[in-house]
């Protein structure tokens, strides 16, 4: 079906019907040595081509001529048909009896070359019936008649649909639409000013919203200028102003559309506003924009309304976050039937193992028109997994290799496999190893959360960013800091010391937090005390002395705890250093500080 897809779009109609005679004349004349295989062929290739591309090419074509030609046309394939049915059963009996296979064959391969002398005066007669219909000469020429000849226009070359063009974009709503679709492998710069000139002159909001999805498509320039003729204009209907927010987002447009943007995160249309909210969080870079459409995308994914829920859906998997795989997976769950159709194309954007896993399990239990699909998105899921574990795992050295593949395994659902392979393509190689070796070790699924939202692509290479981790350290439960020192340590010692501090600084400000609103009982026994510390330690060139310093610091006199600030500011950088005073101070404004202070360096 898709080499034929293929075919059809690609190659003129009546070319197509060349195809059979040559291919299967060619095959005869191999079979005129009596070759089984070679017969076995010829059978083969004439049933598949008639079948895949000369029947379909056949049924356009002669569906476009004239009532007078077409059943002519008709009338001589049946014809032929019948008595080629019959002819080729006597000339096996012959064969059989007193003709050799040479004949016979040879016999066919003259029939079939007389089919492909025939193709080209059809060819004219075609180009002739398809002008007289879109110029409205023919009585054929009313609306089923002239939507089929623009359909047929397909298969002409883009030189020749280009010619036609202009007067398509005159024709009714119907035809200026199905003009359209012709513009596939037209040059942009052939095309694009007549319909910009559409634009500004349509009244209808159907070829509007058409118009603009196909100008809104890879240039950057003129969409910038047609949205913003259309917001001058006024412009209100839904679906035009859908196709607009969502090619703006699409092409990362610029950044002076965004006072409209959030107008329209207030709209009544459901796809206005879900689209509105996916342009504020694409061409965005203010954390109040973001937050704000996640907000209103998380609304509309709560709604009574099935429909507001399906655009929701919809939006969350165009954006390809795995932040959003809880959401997404819960929405195959969604009594509403276009909710769980919306949530199987979202998944299919994700490319998580346990994506392929919740779409297998929602298969067993949706209606039997969605579980093909689930299980079909499944199936890609996995098949692309694979495809990027292997590409990735060609890459790596002998150890890390040996690392994933002892692990392909038993993390065969887990999502550790899929953190475990970006990890492995982060640089530089210390970031590298204490990132795989964090998403082995930590245990918190909020950490591992944090850890993936750290990814992100720098061009073709995959990164992680410190920056974007540490604001969410804030809203880790304390019981969770201690896999986040861990991680700090495993970059100590994997030599990865420029990510510590902009993690370290929001660490401390965390677990300060947590001091604030529940006091230290005991300096020597408490877990939170220690774990900054030990944090503390991981910034260190000499994470031993860092406990020896605090003690001075907050127990020595004026003097000692001048110097031992001094140290800890040489040791931890100042950042950190006057983070961690400030952590002291709040313990010791509680609790007097007494006894010994540990930590774990």
């Amino acid at each position: 079906m898709a080499v034929a897809g293929f075919v059809m779009k690609s190659v003129r109609l009546t070319r197509i019907l060349a195809f059979l005679p040559v291919t299967v004349g060619l095959a005869a004349l191999a079979s005129t040595g009596g070759a089984i295989s070679t017969v076995l062929a010829t059978q083969f290739l004439f049933t598949w081509l008639a079948k895949s591309f000369h029947h379909s090419a056949m049924s356009l074509i002669v569906g476009v001529l004239p009532a007078k030609p077409r059943l002519k046309a008709l009338s001589t394939i049946g014809i032929c048909a019948s008595a080629g049915s019959m002819a080729s059963a006597l000339l096996l009996m012959a064969v059989q009896t007193s003709l050799a296979p040479g004949i016979a064959f040879g016999s066919l391969a003259l029939v079939l070359g007389l089919m492909t002398a025939s193709i080209l005066p059809l060819e004219w007669a075609w180009e002739a019936a398809i002008g007289r219909i879109l110029d409205g000469e023919a009585a054929a020429s009313g609306r089923g008649g002239r939507l089929m000849a623009i359909e047929s226009l397909r298969a002409l070359s883009p030189a020749e649909r280009l010619q036609r063009l202009e007067t398509l974009l005159r024709g009714t709503e119907e035809e200026r639409l199905a003009a359209l679709d012709l513009l596939d492998g037209i040059p942009r710069a052939a095309w694009q000013q007549p319909l910009v000139e559409l634009l500004r002159a349509e009244a209808s909001p159907t070829v509007r919203a058409g118009v603009v999805r196909r100008l809104l498509s890879g240039d950057g320039v003129v969409s910038r200028w047609v949205g913003a003729d259309l917001l001058a204009a006024g412009e209100t209907d839904p679906r035009v102003l859908s196709n607009l927010l969502e090619g703006l987002a699409d092409i990362d447009a610029d950044r002076a559309f965004l006072p409209w943007i959030r107008t329209c995160l207030d709209h009544p249309h459901h796809r206005v506003r879900a689209a509105a909210a996916e342009g504020l969080i694409r061409l965005s870079g203010d954390s109040g924009d973001i937050e704000t459409g996640l907000r209103s995308l998380s609304g509309m994914s709560r709604s009574a309304d099935p429909i507001q829920r399906a655009a929701a859906i919809a939006v969350l998997g165009r954006l390809q976050h795995e932040s959003f795989f809880d959401e997404l997976a819960s929405g195959l769950s969604d009594p509403d039937e276009r909710v769980a159709g919306q949530a199987i194309a979202a998944l299919r954007r994700l490319p998580l193992p346990e994506t392929g896993q919740v779409l297998k399990t929602a298969a067993e239990t949706l209606p039997k028109h969605l579980a093909p699909e689930a299980e079909a998105a499944a199936q890609a899921i996995e098949m692309l997994t694979c495809r990027g574990i292997s590409q990735v795992v060609e890459t790596l050295d002998p150890a890390e290799r040996a690392q994933v593949v002892s692990r392909l395994g038993t993390w065969r659902h887990d999502s550790r496999i899929y953190l475990l392979i970006r990890a492995l393509q982060v640089e530089p190689d210390g970031l590298r190893a204490a990132l795989a070796e964090a998403i082995e070790t930590v245990g918190s699924p909020d950490v591992r959360r944090l850890i993936t939202h750290g990814f992100g692509q720098d061009g073709s290479a995959v990164v992680w960013i410190a920056e974007r981790v540490a604001p969410e350290i804030q809203g880790l439960a304390v019981q969770d800091l201690a896999d986040v020192t861990l991680l700090l340590r495993l970059m100590r010692e994997h030599g990865a010391h420029d990510r510590i501090g902009t993690l370290l600084v929001p660490l401390l400000e965390r677990i300060e937090l947590d001091i604030s609103e529940t006091p230290v009982r005991s300096v020597e026994s408490d877990l939170r005390l220690r774990l900054a510390i030990t944090a503390a330690s991981a910034r260190a060139s000499d994470p031993a002395g860092i406990v020896d310093a605090l003690e001075r610091a907050l127990r020595g006199d004026r003097f000692v705890a001048s110097l031992s600030w001094e140290f800890l500011d040489l040791q931890l950088g100042t950042d950190v250093a006057g983070r961690l005073r400030r952590l002291m101070k709040t313990v010791t404004s509680a609790f007097p500080t007494s006894g010994k202070i540990t930590g774990h360096p």
